[in-house]
């Protein structure tokens, strides 16, 4: 690029120019102010470096593919991206300028530098609404600040995705903020996931509604008060107090899960949507249960006919400790957003939804107890922890994390953990007839799904088809 202090040409494209006065800069990116040649719309130009090392290219090349993706969700709380070119050593992003800056300098500009209760908690649920679109496609932020989050109006939006990393359980602990960090950043613990985001999150909220930063006061040493100091809190706040203890939580198995903050969003800022996710939790609850009753089935079967194992032994409870924890879970965390839906609007869920619910997890329960899934998973705990596609969602599940992180280490292991199964059935097909037919049928639409994690209503079909198919065989689940 040419220095200069008016506008001047991109070496690489026609479409815009660009004020050579730098905005921001570091030493891996560069904002500018550019300009539309044909609509004179000002926007923002991005320029990141694409250096040698291979961890910083693909830093790069992440942030850009991750922005066009949440570009084309139109989720109006993600960041606007209207183009991008990869030139001469750098990446370039064109983004949407918003003219009311940053959510820190929005902030700056309200009296004693907050929100009230109702704004700060209608300001933040959007806030939220931009954060879903990351949960649901595996995604974590790792750098969410004020800075990150643009400000249209007083509409927010989520930007900078140059931090972002799917979900897995380890990752780096350096190149961050230090004044958002969690805990078990700070600690230096590679396993951690989603609750770092849930912290910022947490830090983000205390912000807007106290008009400063929870954990710095002034004696620098924040790194410190993170790890050992509790936030003060205001009578006066006990709405946003009771969710801020639970995203401040130090113990990152304790804090509060993606899955539980959503909802309890919703039952203040949408509450009919709050009874959609509600209907999609049932539904897919609904669809692992279905799946252990089939697999279970054809266990029976099989042994009666041949004495031998529809699925080997130690396969086959593994997944029925996956998908009744799972499932559980997912329960579990029905029962509280309708909890936050009375809470919200004094209104209880319908009776179908709390029978539903009510049936579910009688069902699941049972099934744990008469196959004892908690003696045979300590049984065999010892074993699964030395194979890789089970030792991850093993501990997931024991330490209790949101089913969507869950399902998304599922979906990563899925083929190495079913393989053995498939092959299983596949010589059971003569003996068992359509419910060898119908397992293949649930394990192949569980692939799906869980590809698929963004259509979570398709599990609803899913659960028709399979009852469907059984009705019309007459087969008995």
């Amino acid at each position: 690029m040419e220095k200069s202090q008016e506008w001047k040409k991109l070496l690489f494209t026609g479409k815009y120019l660009y004020d050579n006065n730098p905005l921001s800069s570091t030493l891996l990116s560069t904002i500018y102010r550019a300009k539309d040649v044909e609509t004179g719309e000002i926007v923002i130009l991005k320029e990141m470096k694409l250096s040698q090392q291979k961890q910083r290219k693909l830093e790069v090349q992440r942030e850009v593919e991750l922005t066009s993706k949440a570009q084309a969700s139109g989720n109006k709380y993600l960041v606007h991206l209207l183009d991008s070119k990869v030139e001469r050593g750098s990446a370039y992003l064109f983004l949407q300028y918003y003219t009311d800056s940053d959510l820190g300098k929005y902030l700056e500009k309200k009296p004693g530098k907050k929100l009230n209760e109702d704004h700060a908690l209608s300001l933040f649920a959007k806030i939220c609404e931009g954060y879903n679109w990351l949960a649901m496609n595996d995604i974590v932020h790792r750098d969410l600040k004020p800075a990150n989050i643009f400000m249209d109006g007083d509409n927010p939006v989520i930007g900078d995705f140059g931090k972002c990393r799917e979900y897995d359980s380890k990752m780096s602990q350096s190149g961050f903020t230090i004044t958002y960090m969690a805990p078990e950043q700070i600690w230096g613990n590679e396993n951690y996931g989603r609750g770092v985001d849930i912290w910022a999150l947490g830090v983000i909220l205390y912000e807007i509604v106290y008009g400063k930063h929870p954990f710095v006061d002034g004696n620098q040493k924040v790194e410190e008060n993170i790890v050992k100091k509790d936030p003060t809190f205001s009578e006066d706040l006990p709405r946003i107090n009771k969710i801020l203890k639970r995203m401040l939580e130090k113990d990152q198995y304790k804090r509060i899960t993606w899955s539980q903050l959503y909802g309890h969003m919703l039952s203040i800022s949408s509450p009919p949507r709050l009874l959609d996710e509600i209907t999609c939790l049932i539904d897919s609850a609904k669809f692992y249960s279905l799946a252990i009753t089939i697999l279970d089935k054809c266990q029976i079967l099989k042994d009666k006919k041949s004495k031998k194992l529809f699925i080997p032994h130690e396969e086959f409870f593994f997944l029925n400790f996956c998908f009744v924890g799972i499932a559980l879970s997912k329960v579990n965390i029905a029962i509280q957003h309708a909890a936050d839906y009375k809470s919200s609007t004094g209104k209880e869920i319908t009776p179908e939804m709390t029978n539903e619910l009510k049936i579910i997890k009688e069902n699941l329960e049972k099934i744990s107890k008469e196959k004892g899934l908690i003696t045979k998973m300590e049984e065999f705990r010892s074993v699964w922890e030395k194979k890789d596609e089970k030792k991850d969602i093993l501990s997931s599940l024991m330490r209790g994390e949101d089913p969507i992180d869950i399902e998304h280490i599922l979906k990563t292991k899925f083929c190495s953990l079913v393989e053995p199964v498939l092959a299983s059935v596949a010589e059971s097909e003569c003996e068992l007839g359509d419910y060898q037919q119908l397992a293949f049928q649930v394990l192949n639409s569980m692939h799906d799904l869980l590809n698929d994690g963004s259509e979570a209503r398709r599990f609803k079909k899913n659960v028709q088809l399979i009852g469907r198919i059984s009705e019309f065989n007459g087969l008995l689940l």
